[in-house]
């Protein structure tokens, strides 16, 4: 019974996506067997790739499955791999399963990427990634199968290239770029309200004719509408500024348009006491050190006292850290 409720939603699963997706007809082959609960199906997607499906029930609450990708094209990616699942099913008091989760020889747009692997479970219709890693990303945390879908879960980068981090946001790209992200992505709330909240940071890179030492952006709000706040960048010739402003992820098309447009200013900070300029910022390959050159507006505490306002004074402040 297990074996056909698995089979039958597979194959209701595979035709939905697909009719809803393109409302086209692909061959596909493929066969069952009862007896020795196997099953078996190869798709030809035309120019969007192939992929083959495989099922074993080694054991009456076991299965192995296996999933086959040949140039599968998604709108972000395109995927070659194999991936195998090994299941184990619980049907006592209420249905749930647990099992993990495994790649080989995976390509993600043509590139090489570290192999997918991880465990899960779902239980009372909560889908609990226990540990989940693939390329250069990580995640962690829950997700309801049924409405309002909630979630909480936790995403980080490794070490993904700014090119391809930025490939997958702005859509059509048509500038280089280097450097690496890192960094943690918290997504909570649910499908209709997702909340994020992003840090992320990249150094010695370029986009376009831009060089940077640093980039460190934080970032959040409801998907897909966010604001960056409390981020910087310095450039490659110590050059310190501020970045702020909203960007809307799902006009993907004019994402570059939302990046000219935020508020780029000289990055200061102010108290009660004194403004601070930091005009130039630059760290020290070698020892791995930084160099800071800042300009000081202070205010003498006598002048603040009788209200003199032209009393300030103005310096310069030349920091070296190892």
């Amino acid at each position: 019974m297990i074996f056909r409720i698995l089979i039958l939603g597979f194959l209701y699963f595979t035709a939905f996506t697909r009719v809803c997706d393109a409302l086209e007809v692909y061959p596909f082959k493929g066969n069952i067997d009862f007896e020795k609960r196997q099953f078996q199906l190869s798709v030809d997607l035309k120019d969007e790739g192939t992929f083959t499906a495989q099922c074993d029930q080694t054991s009456p609450k076991d299965f192995h499955l296996s999933l086959d990708f040949d140039h599968f094209q998604t709108p972000r990616f395109n995927l070659t791999s194999r991936i195998e699942s090994s299941l184990e099913i619980d049907m006592n008091e209420t249905f749930g399963l647990k099992g993990q989760v495994w790649s080989q020889n995976s390509l993600l747009n043509f590139k090489p990427v570290h192999d997918l692997k991880g465990k899960f479970a779902l239980k009372d219709n909560r889908l609990t990634l226990h540990s989940f890693s693939f390329g250069n990303m990580s995640l962690k945390g829950f997700m309801d199968v049924v409405k309002p879908y909630k979630l909480d879960v936790g995403v980080k980068l490794l070490s993904m290239e700014m090119d391809e981090f930025l490939g997958f946001w702005i859509k059509d790209k048509d500038f280089n770029s280097s450097g690496d992200v890192v960094g943690n992505i918290k997504v909570t709330g649910n499908l209709g309200n997702m909340q994020m909240r992003g840090d992320l940071q990249s150094l010695n890179g370029f986009v376009k004719r831009l060089e940077f030492d640093s980039i460190h952006l934080n970032l959040a709000g409801i998907y897909p509408h966010l604001e960056i706040d409390d981020s910087t960048i310095t450039k490659a010739d110590g050059m310190s500024f501020t970045i702020a402003g909203p960007i809307d992820l799902d006009n993907r098309s004019k994402l570059k348009k939302q990046i000219k447009a935020l508020n780029i200013a000289p990055l200061v900070v102010v108290n009660d006491t004194q403004k601070e300029w930091t005009i130039k910022r630059s760290n020290e390959d070698e020892f791995g050190g930084k160099t800071e050159l800042k300009y000081l507006l202070r205010k003498r505490e006598d002048a603040i006292s009788k209200g003199d306002e032209e009393s300030d004074m103005l310096g310069v402040q030349r920091t070296v850290e190892f």
